[in-house]
Order: structure tokens, then C-alpha cells, then sequence
């Protein structure tokens, strides 16, 4: 056999394996949220108080309890996702681990609605920020473990109200048909991301990537962490701007770097609550 048959049986091989591997996980995604059913929650009197994803007072009780900024961090099985979003799985937990932080993959911050029901602001590699109910996101999630660190802002800040309207506008922006939703999915971007996830996984540490080139000012190195540390730079103001002490790009954190982060103003961070650990 030649050489070239050799190498088109195992381009062909790869092709069909990789063909396989992308049906079979699609597959099971779609099983796993095609078995998350809404339900609706009634009083003694049988009047609905609300529709909701979770089965258990625990869930509901949780959900109730938190504030715009709260942040929600996923360990998922690299393994059920796309090639792509494996790879970038992957390497977003090595480069975290070679660093010493927590080596969660994706994260997510809370945005509260006018009536008080939480939504997740997130980024995906392939849809760039979207908005999605918190308890949605959650049971339909193939994490195998979720956590919850709230913030703590103080008395003296501006009012929770205000806090929430500068929450939804900025979801609003990041959300919305543009420059902003582009930046977090593009393709070229993401290639361009492995790249960088390389140098940090090299550094075993914080890297301050060179910003003087209009690609890299594009290009985050992970863009949920990236959208999140925004959020604590201009809606909550408890991250370090550019002209402030301890400022360090948000373009550059991985999901682990949000723990490590200090906090200003007066800002702390409660301890993690616990939605699932498999």
C-alpha cells in the first residue's frame, strides 16, 4: 500500500472519527435538555406563584437569595463537547492548574431582572455574550460541578436598585447585535486563543499579553472570564481600572482568576455555596 492511500485511509479514519464523536455528543446534549422540563409552582390555594426549572425547595431557596454580581463557576467533562469547545476546555483547565487557581473552564455572572428573578451573563465560543435564565442554565448544565460565590458590596454604595439597572444595561450592550457580541465569538479569534492559552499554560502564571496590535486587543484570552471581570470593572467598580493600583487587563483572566482577584471599595467575597458536586 502507498504511502498516499496510507494517509487518505487515515485522514479518513480521523474524519469519521471526529464525525462520529460530534453526533454522538450532540446527541447527548440535546437528550440531556429535551429531559429538563419547566414546572410551575402553585400555593395551598393551587394559584401559580411562578414557572421554574428546579424540582426542590433547596434550588428555588437559592435561587431566591441572589444578587446581581454573584458569580457561578462550571467544571464541565471536557469530553462531551464539540472539538472545539474541547480543546478550549482543555486548555483552559491546564493553564489554569500549571497557574495554582481553581481550574474551572466557564464561569458566569448574575444579573437580576425588574421582579427579582436572576439571569446568567455568560460568553460561548461560538455565540459570543447571551443572557439566560438562572435556573435554566443550571439543570440543563452537564457540569460536574457548579459553585456560587457571592459578593458582598457595602451599605454606602450606591443602592441595589441602581446596581441592577447598570447590570441590565451593560447585558444589554454585550447581548446585542455588534462590535461587542462579535469580539467574543470570532473564529479567527478563537484559533488565536489557543495560542495564548499555550503561553499561559508556559508562564504557570498571570500574563499581561501586549495590547498593541488591534488583534489582541480582539482577542480574550477566555471570553465568559473576560465579560465578567468587565462586569466588576464598570457596573460593581470593585476591579482595578486602567489608571488605578493592582489594574490587570480583563482580556487576560481565566475563570480561576476571578477568585484571586482582590477587591476594592470595600468589597469582599462570601463563602462558595455548593449547587453540585458529582
Amino acid at each position: 500500500m502507498s504511502a498516499a492511500a496510507s494517509l487518505v485511509r487515515l485522514s479518513g479514519a480521523c474524519l469519521g472519527g471526529t464525525l462520529f464523536w460530534q453526533g454522538f455528543v450532540h446527541y447527548l446534549r440535546e437528550a440531556h435538555k429535551d429531559g429538563v422540563k419547566q414546572r410551575t409552582v402553585t400555593d395551598r390555594g393551587g394559584n401559580k406563584i411562578k414557572d421554574t426549572f428546579f424540582a426542590g425547595s433547596t434550588d428555588d431557596t437559592i435561587s431566591d437569595e441572589l444578587k446581581t454580581g454573584d458569580i457561578v463557576f462550571f467544571s464541565r467533562p471536557c469530553s462531551l463537547m464539540l472539538p472545539c469547545g474541547a480543546a478550549a476546555c482543555l486548555g483552559t483547565k491546564a493553564a489554569a492548574a500549571a497557574a495554582h487557581v481553581i481550574p474551572y473552564d466557564h464561569c458566569a455572572v448574575v444579573v437580576l431582572r425588574n421582579d427579582g428573578t436572576p439571569d446568567l451573563l455568560e460568553a460561548t465560543w461560538d455565540q459570543g455574550a447571551v443572557l439566560r435564565p438562572y435556573d435554566e442554565r443550571i439543570m440543563r448544565s452537564l457540569a460536574d460541578t457548579i459553585v456560587i460565590r457571592p459578593v458582598h458590596l457595602p451599605s454606602n454604595r450606591a443602592p441595589r436598585a441602581t446596581v441592577d439597572e447598570k447590570a441590565r444595561t451593560f447585558a444589554a450592550h454585550w447581548t446585542g447585535r455588534g462590535t461587542a457580541r462579535e469580539q467574543l465569538r470570532s473564529f479567527h479569534g478563537s484559533w488565536r486563543r489557543f495560542h495564548q492559552l499555550f503561553e499561559r499554560y508556559r508562564a504557570q502564571g498571570f500574563v499581561i499579553r501586549d495590547k498593541t496590535t488591534a488583534e489582541d486587543t480582539l482577542c480574550p484570552l477566555h471570553p465568559s472570564a473576560m465579560l465578567v471581570a468587565r462586569f466588576y470593572q464598570d457596573v460593581l467598580d470593585v476591579l482595578p481600572r486602567t489608571d488605578k493600583p493592582g489594574y490587570k487587563p480583563c482580556e487576560d483572566f481565566l475563570p480561576g482568576d476571578l477568585l484571586s482577584a482582590k477587591l476594592r471599595q470595600g468589597a469582599t467575597r462570601l463563602q462558595e455555596i455548593q449547587i453540585r458536586n458529582r
